[in-house]
């Protein structure tokens, strides 16, 4: 897990992801999630409704945690967030959670 200098994102990848998965999705409210790659789309998880493949079957495994609403939206869903190299598969962030 890898947090942005003003802790405002966490950039999950690797084994962490199936495990903020299931918490979220054992997460007794419901969490925005927006689905990136692509043109973004919103949906929820949590509160009765998984959040596996919530952004399709074909995700990159990786994942974006919303820590503060401040969070700049290109710290989000922008490929400027691929310099950071933070996703190990190099395909573009899918899922982000806001908590």
């Amino acid at each position: 897990m890898t947090y942005t200098p003003d802790g405002g994102v966490a950039y999950v990848s690797g084994s962490l992801v199936s495990v903020i998965t299931q918490l979220a999705s054992d997460s007794a409210e419901p969490l925005p999630v927006s689905c990136c790659g692509g043109p973004t789309t919103t949906t929820t998880c949590g509160n009765g409704t998984s959040c596996t493949n919530i952004c399709g079957e074909n995700s990159s495994g990786c994942l974006t945690l919303v820590l503060e609403d401040s969070a700049a939206a290109g710290q989000v869903c922008d490929a400027v967030m691929q310099q950071h190299q933070w996703c190990a598969s190099g395909v573009p962030i899918q899922t982000s959670f806001k908590g």
